[in-house]
């Protein structure tokens, strides 16, 4: 196989930690095909980076178009990987413990409706207004 990265400059250094972290999110082994998109995602990554650098210091050989170009393209190469799905698929079996009982949010419910704001309720159970939320519109 190519090898792409054969220079010891900080995108090459760059793009060959990224396919390494690749490799390990993806883990198992790797065909080829796959092998050859973790190289492609990696040095797109790595030049999506590097033109990010490079515009922000205000080089001019690099265009806003250029930017966005080369970060559409890492975004979709890395997203062609599938690393969300493998890790939805690994999280499936394992839930997260609950941060509220059902006897809590009853409770909830009920000095909901008696007037109290979430951001009351929040502070009393110690957690945040978005679990409040979730205990009040429990998921179907």
């Amino acid at each position: 196989m190519l090898n792409l990265w054969t220079h010891s400059d900080w995108a090459s250094r760059r793009a060959r930690s990224l396919a390494a972290a690749f490799r390990r999110a993806l883990g198992g082994d790797l065909t080829d095909p796959q092998k050859l998109a973790v190289q492609n995602a990696a040095a797109l990554v790595a030049i999506s980076e590097d033109a990010q650098a490079r515009c922000l210091a205000g080089d001019p050989a690099v265009t806003l178009d250029d930017l966005e170009r080369t970060s559409r393209m890492a975004r979709a190469a890395v997203r062609d990987l599938g690393l969300d799905r493998k890790r939805r698929e690994a999280d499936c079996g394992i839930a997260r413990k609950p941060v509220l009982d059902a006897g809590q949010c009853r409770k909830i419910a009920e000095r909901y409706a008696a007037g109290e704001t979430m951001a009351e309720l929040a502070r009393d159970y110690g957690c945040g207004e978005a679990t409040i939320w979730r205990a009040l519109h429990p998921a179907p």
